[in-house]
């Protein structure tokens, strides 16, 4: 058996080290002061955790990356979420979710904004409802569709539309026909209003003498 120390290098182990720790250092850029957990089982997503750091911590509310950690009441092997700890200006630390494959922001509830906003429809149609009605009082004797929920015009993880068709009175007892357009961001800003209903156009082709 031979001997190491004759078929090395003098300091080659110690040069190996310092080399693998190099890589290591490199390898986590702006993570590499980051404090970093993974339990065993998800130590292959280490490189998103990473990846994840450095996305949060190149935003402008975020002084300090201080943790990366996985969440794990809301992960899965297969499906991991990451917890980022940062601070702001003022010394305050604050949380961010990110869905651990395609590092999207998640809510505190693991929910992505279109998931949230899902969610959140019945009530986004209920505020938009009462804000129309309440609008439709100075009208005589509104009549506003009953039955099923409103459904969107528009949706997306950024934005909810609402139209809602409904009647009045005019003096003489003629039926005004009104669209009222309801818009929100979120539940703090959002904005609606009511136009005449737009004229119906017959596009059906004549039919033959």
């Amino acid at each position: 058996m031979k001997n190491l120390s004759t078929t090395r290098p003098h300091g080659y182990l110690h040069r190996t080290l310092v080399l693998g720790a190099c890589l290591v250092a490199a390898q986590w850029g702006q993570a590499r002061d980051v404090n970093l957990w993974l339990p065993g089982r998800y130590k292959q997503y280490m490189p998103q955790l990473e990846n994840a750091v450095a996305k949060v911590g190149a935003e402008e509310s975020c002084q300090k990356v201080v943790r990366g950690e996985l969440m794990e009441s809301q992960s899965k092997v297969e499906q991991p979420v990451f917890r980022i700890i940062c601070r702001d200006d003022n010394l305050k630390t604050y949380a961010t979710l990110m869905d651990g494959l395609s590092l999207e922001v998640l809510h505190s509830s693991g929910e992505t904004h279109i998931e949230q906003k899902k969610r959140h429809l019945p009530h986004y149609a209920r505020v938009c409802l009462k804000d129309l009605k309440a609008k439709a009082e100075r009208l005589r004797k509104p009549r506003f569709p009953e039955g099923a929920g409103l459904k969107p015009t528009l949706f997306t993880g950024q934005r909810v539309e609402f139209e809602v068709d409904f009647s009045s009175q005019s003096l003489s007892g003629n039926d005004l026909e009104y669209r009222g357009y309801c818009a929100f961001e979120d539940m703090a800003n959002y904005e609606t209003e009511i136009r005449p209903r737009p004229k119906t156009t017959n596009t059906e082709p004549e039919s033959a003498p």
